[in-house]
C-alpha cells in the first residue's frame, strides 16, 4: 500500500465531494508535501506530488464549498518552525495560480480553522515559532468569475482571543457563533527539546470563550469539566457538545463531558477507555439513533521515564439516553448518554498496520498485539510529548462532518 496512506501523522483528511482529501503529515522522518484523494473504499484515486509549498504537519484544511480546500499553517520541520503558507485545493488539484498570494498574517500551527456560515474561515490560537498565540485572522477564498477552476484568497486580521491557546477545540454552533475550549498555553520548540512534564500539565487549559462573528471574541464564566489539550469537540443535532479524550492534568485517564452553550452548563460521562488523539464523527442515521458519535483510535500515554504510547484499535459510540441504556453514568441522570464498546473492527482498520515504530528522536508507539518493546530512545527527545503529539494527530481535523452509519 502506498507509504503516504499508513505512512503519515499530523496530517489533515478533509472530506470533499464524497471523496477524502489527505494533505501532508510526517512521516516520523520528515514532514511530507504531498496529499491523496481517496474514495470510500480507501483506494488512491489520485495522488499529488508537491502539493504543498513548504512541506508540512499540524496544519488545517478547510472545505470551503464547492470543491475547493484551503490549507493553511502548519510545522515545516522537526524544530518548531512555523509557515504561514497557504495552498488551496480546487476543482480536483492544487491551484498553482495561487502562488505568491497572502500568506496568512501569522506563522502558526496547532491552530484551528473554522468555516463561518458565509464560507470565510477564522484561523484562531496555535503557536508560531516564537509563542502561543491569542491572534485570530479570517480566510476569504473567492472564486474567478471567468474561471471556475481558478480563484484568489483574501486574508484579514480578526479581533484577538481572550486567552493564547494551542491544540484547542473550535466548534461553529447552529446560530453561527464559534465556541472554542480549551487547549495548552506550552510552546513547541521541536520534537528533540526535552519538556518538563509538569510544565506541560500546568499549560492545559479549561477555560472556553465564543466567537461572534458580529462582535468577536466573549469569554464565558464557564468552564470545562476537565482542562484538556489535543481532546475533541462534537456539535450534536440538540446544540450540546461532546468532548471526549485529551490530554489533562491527570494524563489521558480522563472522563468524557457534555457541554450545553446555551446554559454554560456540563456534566461528566464516564467512558470505557479515555484516550488521546482519537476521532470522533457524527454519525449520520435515522431519527431515533440521532446523536450518536463514533469515536475511534488514539492512544494512551504513560510519561513516567521514556514516553510511550499504546494506540488503541477499538472504537467507542456514544449514544443519548434511551430506554435501552443502562442509566448508571451521570449523564443519562441529567439527559445526556452513555458511551459504549463499538465494533470490534472500526471502519476501515487494517490489521497489517499492527507493528512497533520507532519514532526519531525517542519514545515508542506500540500497536496492539506487539509485546516486544523495539523501540530506540535519545537522551535529547527522551522527556519530549511533541513526539507523541505528532502521532496522536493523525487525521482528527475532520471532526465536525457527518459520515454514514455502519454501526448497528
Amino acid at each position: 500500500m502506498d507509504r503516504g496512506y499508513l505512512g503519515r501523522a499530523g496530517h489533515t483528511a478533509t472530506l470533499v465531494n464524497g471523496q477524502v482529501l489527505l494533505a501532508g503529515g510526517h512521516t516520523g522522518h520528515e514532514p511530507l508535501n504531498d496529499a491523496l484523494l481517496l474514495d470510500n473504499d480507501f483506494h488512491v484515486v489520485s495522488s499529488f506530488e508537491n502539493a504543498l509549498n513548504p512541506p508540512r504537519y499540524m496544519h488545517t484544511a478547510s472545505d470551503v464549498g464547492s470543491g475547493a480546500v484551503v490549507i493553511a499553517g502548519g510545522f515545516a520541520d522537526d524544530y518548531g518552525e512555523v509557515t504561514d503558507a497557504i495552498d488551496v485545493f480546487l476543482e480536483g488539484s492544487f491551484d498553482s495560480s495561487l502562488a505568491g498570494q497572502p500568506n496568512l498574517n501569522t506563522p502558526r500551527a496547532g491552530h484551528t480553522a473554522t468555516v463561518l456560515g458565509d464560507g470565510r474561515v477564522l484561523i484562531a490560537g496555535g503557536q508560531s515559532s516564537k509563542s502561543v498565540l491569542n491572534t485570530s485572522e479570517i480566510i476569504s477564498f473567492v472564486r474567478s468569475a471567468n474561471h471556475q477552476n481558478e480563484g484568489s484568497v483574501l486574508v484579514e486580521a480578526a479581533p484577538s482571543l481572550n486567552h493564547e491557546r494551542a491544540f484547542h477545540t473550535a466548534v461553529r454552533l447552529k446560530d453561527g457563533r464559534v465556541l472554542v475550549m480549551g487547549g495548552q498555553t506550552l510552546q513547541n520548540r521541536g520534537l528533540y527539546v526535552h519538556y518538563s512534564i509538569d510544565d506541560l500539565k500546568e499549560s492545559i487549559l479549561d477555560s472556553i470563550e465564543i466567537f461572534d462573528p458580529q462582535n468577536g471574541w466573549e469569554p464565558q464564566k464557564s468552564k470545562l469539566q476537565i482542562a484538556r489539550s489535543l481532546h475533541t469537540a462534537t456539535l450534536l443535532e440538540n446544540g450540546q457538545v461532546l468532548v471526549t479524550g485529551g490530554f489533562t492534568p491527570q494524563g489521558t485517564s480522563a472522563p468524557a463531558e457534555i457541554y450545553d452553550p446555551d446554559k454554560g452548563t456540563g456534566y461528566i460521562i464516564m467512558t470505557p477507555h479515555s484516550l488521546a488523539g482519537q476521532t470522533a464523527t457524527l454519525l449520520e442515521e435515522e431519527e431515533e439513533k440521532e446523536n450518536r458519535v463514533l469515536l475511534v483510535g488514539g492512544g494512551s500515554v504513560d510519561l513516567i521515564g521514556t514516553p510511550r504510547l499504546e494506540l488503541a484499535a477499538n472504537s467507542m459510540i456514544y449514544a443519548p439516553c434511551d430506554a435501552t441504556t443502562s442509566g448508571q453514568n451521570r449523564g443519562c441522570g441529567e439527559g445526556g448518554g452513555d458511551i459504549v464498546p463499538g465494533p470490534a473492527e472500526p471502519p476501515g482498520h487494517n490489521p497489517a498496520a499492527a507493528s512497533a515504530v520507532e519514532f526519531q528522536g525517542g519514545g515508542c508507539v506500540k500497536s496492539p498485539g506487539v509485546t516486544q518493546d523495539g523501540c530506540g530512545t535519545s537522551p535529547s527527545a527522551g522527556g519530549s510529548p511533541w513526539a507523541l503529539l505528532l502521532m496522536l494527530l493523525a487525521a482528527r481535523r475532520s471532526a465536525g462532518r457527518r459520515a454514514p452509519s455502519r454501526c448497528s
